[in-house]
């Protein structure tokens, strides 16, 4: 693991240049030091940070689509991004309802993805990205639609931020990320750092 001291107003542009490019999916996602992935408000936002927010539009801003479950869109209130058109995955009759990307939107078109079967089937829903143009896609959902990404057969990626876990606290990431987020695939570390009281790191699935 790698400890990093990057000017205060670099975050941005350390994160960009850290990211590799990708194509298929790239999921992301905030916890505590507990594994928890929203605090006493229900959201994400409770118990992420500054860091956490750059290094969110880093990787919005390297993707040619962002993806979320409409549930996660309702309880984030997912607005337009300037970075790249919001796809929502959707079995709601009136999908659109409660979603500000949708009642407000901006640059980009936000687009609806059709979606079928109790869990989600991420090699179809990749196909119709795909056939829209997209090859680099940030998935944004919670730990269930994560897991179930992470689990099933397509080339997946994870971007995690432990928030308020300093490089002084000894964690495992790969163990950290398979009993937080019940991913039983296996993992390998493509990279691992620790940034002010953060900890980052990148994992690939093993097709």
């Amino acid at each position: 693991m790698d400890v990093v001291s990057i000017p205060s107003g670099q975050e941005f542009n350390f994160y960009s240049g850290r990211i590799p490019s990708w194509n298929g999916w790239v999921a992301s996602i905030v916890l505590d030091v507990h594994g928890n992935h929203f605090g006493a408000d229900g959201t994400s936002k409770s118990i992420s940070n500054n860091l956490d927010f750059k290094l969110l539009m880093a990787l919005r801003a390297k993707c040619d689509v962002i993806v979320t479950t409409g549930k996660t869109a309702r309880l984030e209130s997912y607005k337009a991004s300037r970075f790249a058109p919001i796809a929502i995955i959707s079995r709601q009759s009136n999908p659109k309802i409660g979603i500000p990307a949708f009642s407000e939107p901006g640059a980009f078109e936000s687009i609806l993805l059709e979606s079928s079967g109790v869990d989600l089937d991420f090699h179809h829903l990749g196909e119709q990205l795909r056939s829209l143009g997209f090859n680099r896609f940030l998935f944004e959902g919670g730990p269930s639609t994560l897991r179930v990404l992470m689990n099933s057969g397509e080339q997946a990626k994870l971007v995690m931020s432990i928030a308020g876990l300093d490089h002084s606290q000894k964690l495992d990431a790969q163990i950290f990320a398979q009993t937080s987020l019940g991913i039983e695939a296996h993992l390998h570390t493509t990279d691992d750092f620790s940034i002010g009281l953060n900890r980052v790191a990148m994992l690939a699935r093993e097709r």
